[in-house]
């Protein structure tokens, strides 16, 4: 399955990134949120929210909570989950490099690297983005890795089964352009069930 595959079927990539303690990493949500928020946070958006893993724990906690991403079948996987579970949410469809909302929010996050960007334009008109939905005071939180040596990147395997699947994903880094820094990311998910 190619990347483009990935993002289409959501269960299937909700399964293969599930592996992560989501009670922590909100946990270190809150932390954020105490020591540099400078307003009281009750409305929360997943930039890139795909299949929206932090809205359960959000939720419980007291949260209203927002996914923002491209993908169709990744907010309606994030809707039905929902549905599932007996709570409301809100979705946007929108391009995370440039996206304007009508609401605003009290906290901002992207997660798993979800930020990719091409040129400096994209990631400012990106943050402008951010800017404009958050009220003032709010805070905005970004999970990147940086490369600071891009002669050595590379990738990582890993296994993960859970209800009768087994999936098997690839994740690897390949540079284009060394002094522009790009770099083509792929995921490869085998499905086996």
């Amino acid at each position: 399955m190619g990347c483009q595959d990935v993002y289409e079927n959501p269960s299937y990539y909700d399964v293969a990134f599930g592996f992560r303690d989501i009670a922590k990493e909100v946990d270190f949500f809150e932390e954020c949120i105490r020591r540099f928020s400078k307003i009281r946070v009750r409305r929360v958006l997943d930039i890139g929210c795909g299949t929206s893993p932090y809205m359960l724990e959000l939720v419980k906690r007291g949260y209203f909570f927002t996914g923002l991403d491209i993908s169709k079948a990744m907010l309606n996987y994030s809707l039905e989950k929902a549905k599932k579970a007996g709570i409301g949410i809100e979705v946007i469809h929108a391009d995370i490099h440039n996206f304007r909302v009508k609401k605003k929010f009290d906290f901002a996050f992207c997660m798993l690297g979800s930020l990719m960007v091409e040129t400096n334009g994209e990631l400012l008109t990106h943050l402008d983005s951010v800017a404009a939905c958050l009220n003032r005071g709010g805070l905005y939180l970004i999970d990147g890795g940086i490369q600071f040596d891009w002669t050595r990147l590379g990738g990582e395997s890993w296994t993960v089964m859970k209800d009768g699947l087994i999936i098997n994903v690839d994740w690897s880094v390949t540079p284009v352009n060394y002094v522009e820094q790009r770099v083509v990311e792929r995921i490869t998910l085998e499905v086996i069930s």
